[in-house]
């Protein structure tokens, strides 16, 4: 029995560090919250049916986000950082295009451990430069 509570004295405090090692994170950086949070948070800030214009007006006074493209001819494809080819539109959204990197965090739950993890997130908008969709991706990289 004294084994067992030695055990338990010593593991509770491990469990208890590595939980706030997790979760105070996810309060002070929005972008290592879950996806769907992430996607939350966008579009609260910047709402489905909002013009492009008035989108690349917020992502540019946000500090630390990159714009990788902003394209007035074609959509985005989820998933990928390709650009649709002119003329193909099975999986496109959109037919503009706004791809902003949002950083970069080290998850230690992950396996394998401490894979960066990169956030991006794809504006799409119709041919009135409204939006009609964001799309939230993450990828790990080794």
């Amino acid at each position: 029995m004294k084994g067992r509570r030695k055990i338990v004295i010593l593991v509770f405090p491990l469990l208890a560090i590595l939980t706030l090692l997790t979760i105070i994170p996810m309060f002070t950086t929005f972008m290592r919250r879950p996806t769907n949070m992430v996607r939350n948070y966008i579009t609260r800030i910047t709402p489905i049916g909002t013009s492009i214009g008035d989108v690349v007006e917020v992502i540019e006074r946000r500090e630390g986000w990159d714009v990788r493209r902003i394209d007035f001819e074609r959509g985005f494809i989820p998933g990928s950082s390709a650009r649709p080819a002119q003329g193909l539109n099975s999986n496109v959204v959109g037919e503009m295009a706004v791809w902003v990197h949002l950083g970069t965090y080290h998850a230690w739950h992950t396996w394998p451990p401490f894979i960066e993890q990169v956030v991006d997130v794809f504006w799409g908008f119709d041919v009135d430069g409204n939006l009609i969709e964001v799309y939230v991706r993450k990828l790990g990289m080794f």
